[in-house]
């Protein structure tokens, strides 16, 4: 860093029994071996872990339903609302993941153990059958609203619904 150059590291992931002199002799084992410790307090004090499922598992539970997350789906659930009790509305989750992981469901069990009476969905109009499906598997009671409208998504907002409501609005482009 001091001169200001980057390097490549080599792929091998063992390090080697010393320090190389030359940084572009670094494998990536050199460098985790030799600096991952600093690296990770860099990490610890410029990203700051909102929720950590060694230490804040039991802070969060989790609403009951027929279709029971996964451990990884759980932990994200719990992330999700730390971020929403812990950040006082400042901050919002963004639940990020490969088509099939269990977004859907893990930010549903996260809205309903938050305590929201209501979520409003966007999506296209190719997937209004999987957010039904999705849906009544989490949360079989829940009254599901297809809206096309912005007078329907004000009447959903002002509605003081009687079940746990989902509200999918989907338009076509």
């Amino acid at each position: 860093l001091k001169n200001h150059s980057y390097h490549t590291l080599k792929q091998e992931t063992a390090a080697s029994a010393t320090i190389p002199k030359d940084a572009a002799d670094l494998t990536v084992g050199d460098l985790l071996a030799h600096y991952g410790r600093a690296l990770m307090g860099v990490m610890d004090r410029q990203c700051v872990t909102l929720y950590d499922p060694r230490r804040d598992a039991a802070k969060y539970e989790l609403v009951e339903t027929p279709r029971k997350l996964f451990a990884a789906q759980a932990h994200a659930a719990k992330g999700i609302l730390t971020v929403l009790d812990d950040r006082g509305g400042t901050r919002q989750p963004v639940l990020i993941g490969e088509i099939g992981s269990g977004k859907s469901s893990t930010s549903l069990v996260a809205a309903r153990s938050h305590g929201a009476n209501r979520v409003l969905i966007f999506c296209p109009p190719h997937l209004l059958d999987s957010w039904r499906n999705e849906v009544a598997a989490v949360f079989p009671d829940a009254d599901y609203r297809v809206l096309s409208s912005v007078s329907e998504v004000a009447a959903v907002q002002d509605a003081a619904p009687k079940r746990f409501l989902v509200a999918v609005v989907s338009r076509e482009a």
